[in-house]
């Protein structure tokens, strides 16, 4: 009979191991990435696991890029970029004014989308852009980290509506996109530049940290609804409400 310790370890080494999946545009548009996943756009990854683009992916308008619809999902894009047509721009640089973009606004497709909740999902390594909807449409609990997320036609970064599991954004710059920069009810905001955004530069519902980050040129409120620690936040339209400060942050404002 087999020692219980030797047993585990066999069990141990049998247990089955999630293979990362490769993405790129030819396997978007034949479809069949995980079950269910339609050809062409968005694509539906359904099941938990390591996915990792090898190219980049060229979305139509008016579609979403990606749907995570199963909790365990880690999404590497590896320094590609998911790009949908849209582009958004600022008159000036540094300076918050009004941004306009040429895809239809407020829409709901979607760069990449969380559709359910998944705390634990891991979004790195990429840019998204152009999109009519939000950049990374979150629910609670993802950690998005060394994203570039620009040119969106609502958001940057948000959703979590609600939600006390915190999204955590890391490292990230959010920018150029029509409304607000990052929009979470709670997690932390750490080391990013949110820059250049239509609407308010971070807005939180009262359990969202921003820390060591700079937020500038937005046209709105530089920070809404946070806490805030080491900071800079300048040349906004509005400066800070209901912010909570831990210290270490400069805010200026321009005087319109």
């Amino acid at each position: 009979m087999k020692h219980p310790l030797a047993l585990l370890a066999a069990l141990l080494t049998a247990a089955p191991a999630f293979a990362q999946i490769t993405i790129d545009q030819n396997k978007a548009l034949a479809g069949n990435v995980t079950p269910g996943d339609g050809p062409g756009f968005p694509v539906t990854l359904s099941q938990p696991g390591s996915y990792k683009l090898t190219g980049n992916l060229s979305v139509p308008a008016n579609t979403k890029g990606i749907v995570i619809a199963a909790e365990g999902v880690t999404l590497d894009l590896n320094g590609y970029t998911i790009a949908a047509p849209g582009l958004c721009s600022q008159p000036f640089n540094y300076t918050a004014q009004p941004v306009t973009c040429t895809q239809p606004t407020y829409g709901t497709y979607h760069g990449i989308e969380v559709a359910v909740d998944a705390p634990g999902t891991v979004i790195r390594n990429g840019t998204v852009r152009g999109f009519s909807g939000t950049g990374i449409q979150t629910t609670e609990g993802e950690t998005i980290e060394h994203m570039h997320v620009a040119h969106n036609g609502n958001g940057g970064i948000g959703g979590s509506t609600g939600s006390m599991v915190g999204t955590r954004i890391i490292d990230s710059t959010v920018a150029l996109n029509y409304r607000f920069g990052i929009a979470e009810s709670s997690g932390i905001v750490e080391r990013c530049n949110v820059a250049s955004n239509g609407g308010d530069g971070v807005n939180g519902g009262g359990f969202l940290i921003v820390r060591n980050s700079n937020v500038r040129a937005n046209y709105g409120n530089s920070l809404s609804g946070v806490t805030v620690v080491g900071t800079m936040s300048a040349n906004n339209r509005y400066g800070r409400l209901k912010v909570t400060s831990l210290g270490g942050n400069i805010e200026q404002l321009v005087v319109y």
